[in-house]
This record gives structure tokens, sequence and C-alpha cells, in this order.
């Protein structure tokens, strides 16, 4: 099973991520500069809020799903094992980056490794940007046998109006100085369904979570429709990229 192995990396490199709606513009700078920037995407491993567990073939899959939408939409992509891997050579390299009695991390050493990872990537693959899928554990509003959020609905079990913990689907699109591009994020499933018997909400057992292939790729096409569906090229010339950089 894979847990939150890479929550640690995602919040250095991107800055860390907080709730947000489907965005009705998740592009961060103008499309047309967008386009003209970037070409060859990073694709990192999809990372799990702490608590959430889901197989490796289930990851995987969502990992590669999300490279084959890049590449059919003409993006040249670095893979997830690419990045793993060079990661992972880093790590072992520095002996880990935990302390073994204290079990802290070793900030400077860290982030060290982290500058490795990124020299190595632009040395390599000469990427314009890096996308990070995760997973957020959000609060979803029930009421008529339903949770709603985040653009979709799933039944729970009740007609009682209550709150339920749910996953959302995010990504992060950045450039490789970490500034963002585009972000955008929607509905995955219920975390808690009602349990009659119980007479409440009772979390839903791990083993039944990703079972619904549609409302998977539901949420993988809705957060990367906008950014895989170009608009039409326009003859005007088209500005240097200008975008804020994350603090």
């Amino acid at each position: 099973m894979r847990r939150s192995s890479w929550i640690t990396l995602w919040a250095i490199v991107a800055g860390g991520a907080c709730a947000r709606p489907p965005q009705a513009d998740p592009f961060v700078v103008p499309q047309a500069q967008f386009y003209q920037a970037v070409d060859t995407i990073v694709v990192t491993p999809v990372s799990l809020p702490e608590g959430v567990e889901a197989s490796d073939s289930v990851l995987t899959w969502f990992e590669d799903l999300i490279e084959a939408t890049l590449r059919g939409a003409g993006f040249t992509v670095v893979p997830v094992e690419e990045y793993v891997d060079i990661w992972t050579g880093i790590s072992e390299a520095a002996g880990g980056f935990f302390d073994p009695f204290t079990g802290e991390r070793d900030e400077p050493r860290y982030e060290a490794g982290v500058t490795e990872l990124f020299d190595e990537l632009k040395q390599r693959f000469s990427p314009d940007a890096i996308l990070y899928p995760e997973m957020w554990i959000v609060e979803a509003l029930t009421s008529g046998g339903y949770a709603r959020w985040g653009g979709t609905a799933q039944q729970v079990g009740t007609n009682a109006m209550s709150i339920v913990l749910a996953l959302s689907l995010a990504v992060v699109l950045q450039d490789m100085e970490g500034a963002e591009l585009y972000a955008n994020v929607w509905g995955l499933e219920v975390l808690e369904v009602y349990d009659r018997q119980a007479g409440d909400f009772v979390p839903v057992p791990s083993e039944y979570l990703f079972a619904d292939l549609e409302r998977n790729l539901t949420a993988i096409t809705k957060i990367l429709d906008p950014l895989i569906n170009r608009p039409a090229q326009s003859t005007e010339p088209v500005p240097p990229l200008q975008h804020r950089r994350l603090r």
C-alpha cells in the first residue's frame, strides 16, 4: 500500500496546497503565453493525504492516465518513473533525510537534495514545467441523500443534512523555478457513508476506495480538460510569459 511518501517533497517544492473549488479559469497566466512557454512537463507521483491508503496499482493507474492525457494533447512528458528514480538515488546517496532517532527531517540536507533533484531534471530533460497531482481531504455537505462538493455528488445513504469527509483530486503545474502556472481540482469520492445499524457516518474501508473507475476518470478529465484543450492559435504576437512566484 502506498501512503503519504511524497507529501513532504510536495510541501517544499510546491509550497503546499489548500482546498479550493473547481476553477472557471485554472490558468494563472494567459493561455497563449502558457502554450508558447510549456512543451515538456515532469509528472510527479500522486500524493495522498495522511490517513488515506491506496495500492501502488491504483495510484499508478492515475499517474499513467495523467501522463497519457498530456501526451495526447501534444506535450512531451517526463514520466513519474524517471522522477522517482532520480529522487530515490539522491535520497539513498544522502543516507536519507530523517534522523533515525528523533524522526525529524534534516532540513538543510533535504533542501540540498531537492535542489539536486531539480538540477538533474533540468540537465537530463530540459523540462518547462512540473505537475503535482495530489488528493485532498475536504468537507462535503450532505442533503437529499447525496454529498456535494468540488463539482460532483455521491450518495451517502441518508437524506439527513450533515457534513462528511471526502476526497478531491487536484493538480498544480509550476515552472521549474516554482511559479504557479495552472491549478485545478475536482471532487473524487466520499470518505464516509451513513451506516443505519450504527446510526452514524462511518469511514469507507480503504479497499473500497477508488473502485469506481468512471468517477476516477471523470476527475482526471475535469482537472486536465482546460489544460489539454488548446484555444485556436492567433496570428497576433504573444508577449513573453509573465507570472507571479509562490512565496
